[in-house]
């Protein structure tokens, strides 16, 4: 299985009671391959896809999934069709349309998950100051020693 190679998992999520209690279920295989293969694995976000943030229901969605504790990533991708001519174009979004409101959403996202893994790599190195050690920061942050959690965003998936 994917999970039990995999040291983090980055879930897109629809905003939609199927997509939740889809979400659900693969966080319960989470937490099996967590106890049973891999005590590694974390789930690194959800990121949530096709978020209409004028309408109510999907609003209610994201909110009672931070409710929960899970680790929602704060930018979030809008629907558009853009997409689908992207697709159609064989053309990568950012090349099609640089300055679309749904190209800036994913620029967003990938700066969100980028800082995240850096202020990983950061605090762990002050874990260990006066340390000599080089290493890639996404070795750094495998290390059980370098795991950062807080309320806010747990990386590890607690059992509910």
């Amino acid at each position: 299985s994917a999970l039990i190679a995999a040291d983090r998992v980055l879930t897109p999520f629809d905003c939609d009671v199927f997509s939740k209690r889809a979400l659900h279920t693969l966080i319960e295989n989470v937490i099996e391959t967590q106890d049973d293969h891999n005590d590694r694995l974390e789930i690194e976000g959800i990121v949530v896809n096709q978020f209409q943030a004028q309408a109510k229901l999907p609003r209610e969605v994201v909110q009672q999934l931070k409710d929960e504790g899970l680790p929602v990533l704060e930018n979030m991708l809008p629907p558009s069709v853009i997409i689908k001519e992207s697709h159609q174009k064989n053309q990568p979004l950012i090349h099609l349309a640089t300055d679309h409101k749904l190209t800036q959403a994913y620029q967003s996202l990938f700066n969100e998950i980028e800082q995240k893994q850096m202020t990983i790599f950061f605090l762990s190195i002050k874990k260990f100051p006066g340390s000599n050690v080089r290493c890639k920061k996404d070795e750094m942050a495998r290390e059980p020693e370098a795991r950062f959690k807080t309320e806010k965003f747990p990386l590890k998936v607690k059992k509910m």
